[in-house]
This record gives C-alpha cells, structure tokens and sequence, in this order.
C-alpha cells in the first residue's frame, strides 16, 4: 500500500489538506486490518498533519484523530508505536497553542526518559521548550535547551540531537519575529536534509513555514536492513543486534521494508544524514 508514501510527498510539497485525508484512510485501513504494528504509523503522521494544515481545520482534524484513537477496536499499539503517535499528537497541538495535560505530561517525561528512542526524547525536548516559551516560562525553556546543547557534547547520539537543538533555535527565532536571525538558523539546520529543506522552501519561502513543516519528528539511525526485520511500531534500539549504519545505507535493501516503513523514511539524496559544521547561533 503506497497511500502512506504518496501522501509524505504531498505533505513536502505543501499539500497538507490531501495528505491529511489519506493518512487518514491509511489508519482506518489498517485499524480494518487489525493490524497494530503499521498503524502508528499513518495515525503518527494523520496528528503530525494537524499541526500543518490551517488551524480551525487542524484542531477538528486533531479532535476527529482522537476519536478514531480512543474507538480503535484492533489490538492496543506497541509501546514504540504509542510513543510516536504521543510525539507527533503533542507536535501539533504546541503548533496550535493548545497543549493539553496529556501532551504536556508526555514531553515532560520523554524529555527526560533515557529509555526511550533518543530522537524521541530530543523531538520532546525540541518541542517542550517551544512550549515553554509560548507560555512566557523562559526559565523552563533555557534549562531544557541547556541539556539538549548537553547532549550534542556528551550523549550517545550527538548527531541526532544537533538536529534537535537546530530545530529549537530555529523556532526561537521564528518565534522572535526576527527575520535575520530566522534566515540563519534556517542556513544552520539546512546543513542536514539540505534536498528537504529546499523542496519546503520552494514551497513557501519563509523559515516558520519549514520549521512548521519539517516532516521528520522522528529521525532515526537505527539501521533499516535490521529494522527490516522488526515491527515498524516497535522499533527500538535493542530490536537490533547489527550495527548502526547511517541512513544513506536505506537502499541496500527496499524491498524488505513495507510501504508504510517507506512512508516514514526521507526519500532520494537527502538521506546522508550530516551533522552541522556551521557555528550556531548562541541561545543567549
């Protein structure tokens, strides 16, 4: 089933109202399924979406989502599945200024859960100083950005925070209203998915856009070929016993990945997964 893939690149192309409505399909698809495991993936991306489309049109997208996720009558999604579909679900609602306890809850504790997937808790700790600023708590925001700029340096995984915390500059100063210092945060994170951030811009050339439309909140290095043979929504770093390899290496094997494991992944050059050789900008 290709509707999950085809609507990722409607969404990079900024057609956000269709690629909503086929996630949605996709989810209800899968729910008919009882297929648990690919379901998290189209219901992640159908509340990533929210987040994207006009806003009356994405807090009833979002009420509808929970709706379809409290009704589902397959079987309860995997932990890793559930972790998604709560990271892409509280993306959207800091996107529409509408935290609610259970977002709230989940960014506090993935943000500091050192056994979750690491992008995972860097996308959480991204979008909990986002929300801690909107809310004027600019000291909650500084002490979370302070251990995402820790983890660059000390933590297991720097090249996936360095993304993180790229993006979290990048909404600060989108948030500033500061167009020079937007146009440079943009040239900073535009050093890992140069091919992605591109394609954004040609769609709107505005760097709130792409921060609000960058439509990877879970980047991984977990290897494909090994996740080849792992459940989609459970896809954790001890699922695997291979080593890690970038995500350049996707193509060495396509056709043990599902559609809707495609869907998730960035597709053509842009893959090289780099970390940023330009300064950043300072977060005083």
């Amino acid at each position: 089933m290709l509707v999950g893939a085809l609507a990722r690149q409607l969404a990079r192309r900024g057609a956000f109202d269709r690629a909503l409505e086929l996630q949605r399909k996709a989810a209800r698809y899968f729910e008919a399924l009882d297929d648990h495991r690919e379901l998290s993936f189209p219901l992640s991306e159908w509340y990533r979406l929210c987040g994207c489309v006009e806003p009356s049109k994405g807090h009833a997208a979002l009420a509808q989502a929970d709706r379809f996720h409290s009704s589902m009558r397959c079987q309860p999604l995997t932990a890793h599945g559930q972790a998604y579909v709560d990271l892409h679900r509280a993306a959207s609602l800091v996107r529409l200024h509408a935290v609610d306890d259970r977002s709230r809850a989940f960014l506090e504790a993935s943000s500091e859960d050192l056994g979750i997937a690491s992008h995972v808790r860097y996308s959480s700790m991204r979008l909990l100083v986002r929300h801690r600023r909107d809310r004027g708590d600019e000291f909650g925001a500084a002490k979370v950005l302070s251990k995402l700029e820790h983890a660059t340096q000390h933590d297991s995984d720097p090249a996936q925070a360095s993304i993180f915390l790229d993006l979290a500059m990048l909404d600060q100063a989108v948030t500033e209203a500061s167009g020079a210092r937007a146009r440079a945060a943009l040239v900073v994170f535009r050093e890992h998915f140069p091919a992605i951030v591109d394609e954004l811009l040609a769609v709107r050339d505005d760097p709130a856009f792409v921060a609000r439309a960058f439509p990877y909140e879970r980047v991984s290095t977990v290897p494909l070929v090994a996740a080849a043979f792992v459940s989609p929504g459970d896809r954790s770093p001890a699922a695997s016993t291979s080593p890690p390899l970038p995500l350049a290496h996707a193509t060495l094997a396509p056709a043990r990945l599902s559609s809707q494991e495609a869907m998730c992944l960035p597709f053509g050059p842009e893959l090289g997964l780099k970390t940023s050789s330009v300064t950043r900008p300072t977060t005083t």
